[in-house]
């Protein structure tokens, strides 16, 4: 008889446990949602005793509208997006770029989790698809926490994901906090052991996150390209 009040005065009891599967479905989502926005995160990458590296990445989103400009050392190296009718890419460092019309393959595809062809252990981060960052891992990321916390002094819903390499000290965690009503994140951490004992550390600090932002067509125009080759 106390099965129902137990359920309803007990966050989480009685529901599936939450999947990494599941909280990067939530992101594939939650970013093709937004209208009207604009983030600009800065990755710091800190890899064994290698000099840490950085860089900044800027995206706006407007459902399948999409700029993402891509920064090092404050200069513009790459950007591509899609523009309504046409996907665009800029090469700046290859003073290169190419068009393609048609629909956006970015914003339409569905969540698919990463399929690895071997059991080797790999991790991979990557902004391939344009809305927001993607992880991937294997051994599969396993959640071990989600609760609710302040960063910088604003409400977040933290999410801690790890794995390990059965019969070595090989690594794996990624932090995650978001906005505490939608799955668009404010901060993210990887903290990883390599197989050779080096430290892998990333981090990924969103300095401007606006949810509207005032976008207009020309937000996601093609830039000039003057001189440059067109591929492709």
């Amino acid at each position: 008889m106390f099965a129902p009040v137990l359920l309803l005065l007990v966050p989480g009891l009685g529901q599936p446990k939450l999947t990494f599967a599941d909280v990067e479905r939530s992101k594939h989502t939650a970013y093709r949602m937004l209208g009207d926005f604009r983030d600009r995160l800065t990755v710091s990458v800190q890899d064994g005793d290698d000099p840490a590296e950085s860089m900044e990445i800027e995206q706006r989103i407007a459902k399948a509208n999409l700029r993402v400009v891509v920064r090092i050392g404050g200069k513009v190296v790459l950007e591509g997006g899609y523009d309504g009718a046409s996907n665009w890419l800029v090469a700046h460092l290859d003073k290169a770029y190419q068009t393609t019309k048609g629909p956006h393959q970015w914003f339409r595809e569905p969540y698919q989790a990463a399929a690895y062809a071997s059991s080797e252990p790999q991790f991979d981060m990557s902004f391939k698809n344009g809305y927001g960052v993607r992880f991937d891992c294997n051994p599969p990321l396993v959640v071990q926490s989600d609760q609710s916390v302040k960063l910088d002094g604003a409400d977040a819903r933290l999410i801690v994901a790890k794995t390990s390499v059965p019969g070595s000290t090989r690594s794996m965690e990624v932090r995650q906090w978001f906005f505490p009503d939608r799955f668009i994140l404010r901060r993210f951490e990887v903290n990883g052991v390599r197989k050779d004992g080096k430290k892998l550390k990333i981090v990924g600090a969103f300095t401007e996150a606006n949810f509207k932002a005032n976008l207009t067509p020309k937000d996601f125009a093609l830039p000039p390209v003057p001189g440059y080759t067109q591929r492709g």
